[in-house]
């Protein structure tokens, strides 16, 4: 099998969903669709998205190395179940063409509604698809990286075995639904492959081959998810990238066309046996954490009861069941005595680090740590540049600049953030250049279409390493993917950026339950912290009193000292209220009817 570039758009598409099972039958569905139709859409050159389509709740991309004339023609949303296309492919070295759910950084797949894909195609003689070839349903999963396959058909002789699967295959079991039996076989793809995460890392592969060839149907997604997932060394990633109908070939010259083909994501089985009821469970937000269950049955007969336990995710809290359960309780039963839903709910705790590796001080990846999930140096736009770290900072040097001119085209990003609508976060780092220069930061959307959340802030650098803090509120809806990025690609100075921080302050003001004085001061406070212990110094601007406070994120008062104080005089006190612990304070002395603040993160 030859390498599968993935491209690098990354785009979120919203699962659709049916209340009540399969609404026509796929195999009656042999109306050759309109290409001059409103909403058709044609692709000649490699490219995915999001949305293309009005009205489409569907990802599409096509991706085809050498061969020419290839191209995929998207019948559009109005037409055929709104996922039906066309590709055709001339002597490609490999050629892929897919339409379907892409949900980029998703949910563990037991998070989403029972996956069912109806179709009808026509396609091809055999030996049209060259040395291999794959049709049916396709994704990726992350945490950790899988690519799987659930194939219905293809375009050489007989039922497809390891030898068609790029060599090395193991059947691992066997599964019998939707009116046939498939072969489950596992392959481990070797260094250098291409993936959607860009790295040259080895990575699975899971199979599920159908025995008795088809070209209309119903694939239930899900059973083969659950299958796999009961063999030992088979388990998916916790995050779904996407699922995909799939029309690949090895070479050759060949087309496939459908005439219908429709995903939904619906709470019943289709199979479901009298008597019996469905129990779904979701996290909110998501990634927010999870729900394990005292079983994983698909169905249940009425009356059972299930037992379920939330698990918070690092730096999030249990609040609280609704749906068909409520309340607190942790763990909690349900009995199940009809199709049920139950979702945990959690919040995010104030004050906790949500940047991984904020010091660069991994050991792989010359300091960024795994790419997947700590920092990535994106190139692209013909720019080059490298990373080195050292003293809790990397410095980006920087060869070349993008050729697009795009200055967010050579970036330093972390993703997986979750931004929460109406919570207030601070963001602090400190950064230097080579010269002085000016960078970007921006906390933003992964993907398309890259909404900004904090916006695109220009930030200028000198040659001495300067602290930069900014406080922004979350006004969009939630968003449990953010990303932070530093674009660099206007310059090529080279930039060091350390000691990076950002931690949620609260659905309201750090300062709102902080006593207020008549007139409060710009700070001229320098506040440092160190140790579990946190340092004030100060002028003082009269003789009398001065009140040192110390207050948490959420406004609460940790601890405070009483100074004598002469006019003009440097002052200096050290709160250590019993070693406090990690996260961000608020330093206030007050003094003569005024008040300074400062803000200072107790680091790890």
């Amino acid at each position: 099998m030859s390498i599968k570039k993935i491209l690098t758009t990354a785009l979120v598409c919203a699962a659709a969903t049916a209340a009540f099972g399969q609404a026509v039958d796929p195999c009656t569905q042999t109306t050759k669709l309109s290409q001059t139709a409103s909403g058709v859409q044609t692709f000649t050159a490699n490219s995915s998205g999001n949305k293309p389509l009005t009205g489409s709740t569907y990802g599409y991309e096509m991706w085809t190395e050498g061969g020419n004339n290839n191209k995929l023609i998207w019948f559009g949303p109005d037409q055929g179940g709104g996922a039906a296309f066309r590709t055709e492919w001339n002597n490609p070295n490999d050629y892929l063409g897919r339409i379907g759910y892409f949900w980029n950084e998703g949910k563990p797949y037991t998070s989403y509604k029972n996956v069912y894909c109806d179709f009808n195609y026509t396609r091809s003689a055999n030996g049209t698809g060259g040395g291999y070839s794959y049709l049916g349903i396709y994704g990726w999963t992350k945490n950790p990286m899988v690519e799987w396959y659930i194939v219905d058909d293809w375009f050489g002789d007989g039922i497809m075995g390891p030898n068609n699967m790029g060599g090395g295959a193991t059947k691992k079991g066997e599964i019998t639904v939707d009116g046939g039996t498939y072969f489950i076989y596992k392959a481990t793809r070797p260094s250098g492959s291409g993936n959607i995460e860009g790295s040259n890392n080895p990575f699975p592969q899971y199979f599920s081959i159908r025995q008795t060839r088809r070209q209309c149907g119903t694939i239930s997604v899900t059973e083969h998810f659950k299958a796999w997932e009961k063999i030992s060394d088979m388990q998916l990633g916790t995050n779904m990238y996407e699922a995909k109908f799939l029309a690949e070939a090895g070479g050759g010259t060949g087309w496939f066309e459908a005439t219908y083909l429709k995903f939904t994501q619906e709470d019943t089985p289709r199979e479901l046996p009298p008597g019996n009821f469905v129990l779904n469970t979701d996290v909110n937000p998501a990634t927010s954490g999870e729900i394990t269950r005292s079983s994983t049955a698909s169905y249940f007969p009425a009356g059972t009861k299930v037992g379920l336990t939330a698990k918070a995710a690092t730096g999030w809290e249990f609040t609280g069941w609704s749906g068909d359960l409520t309340g607190n309780k942790n763990p909690d039963t349900i009995t199940v005595n009809k199709n049920s839903s139950v979702v945990a709910n959690f919040s995010l705790q104030t004050g906790v680090e949500l940047i991984k590796n904020g010091k660069f001080n991994a050991s792989s990846n010359n300091g960024l740590g795994d790419p997947s999930t700590e920092w990535k140096l994106n190139t692209w736009g013909e720019s080059q540049a490298s990373a080195n770290s050292s003293n809790g900072a990397v410095t980006i040097n920087i060869s070349k600049l993008p050729t697009t001119g795009n200055k967010y085209d050579l970036q330093l990003v972390q993703a997986g953030i979750p931004l929460l609508k109406g919570n207030k976060y601070l963001l602090t780092f400190e950064a230097k250049a080579a010269a002085n220069r000016t960078i970007n930061v921006v906390l933003q959307m992964p993907d398309d279409p890259w909404t900004d959340f904090l916006r695109d802030t220009s930030v200028a650098l000198t040659t001495t390493t300067q602290t930069f803090e900014y406080e922004f509120e979350m006004t969009a809806d939630d968003f449990p993917n953010g990303r932070l990025g530093f674009d660099f690609g206007n310059n090529t100075s080279a930039v060091t950026i350390g000691n990076v921080s950002l931690v949620l302050q609260g659905s309201t003001s750090v300062y709102k339950d902080i006593p207020q004085a008549a007139n409060v001061k710009k700070s001229s406070l320098k506040v440092t912290a160190k140790k579990s212990a946190v340092n004030v110094k100060f002028k003082a601007k009269g003789d009398g009193t001065a009140e040192l406070r110390l207050y948490g994120l959420k406004g609460n008062l940790v601890t405070k000292a009483n100074l004598r104080t002469v006019a003009g005089k440097s002052y200096s006190h050290t709160f250590n209220a019993g070693k406090l612990p990690n996260g961000f304070y608020v330093v206030s002395v007050h003094s003569n009817g005024s008040v300074e603040r400062s803000k200072v993160i107790m680091p790890k």
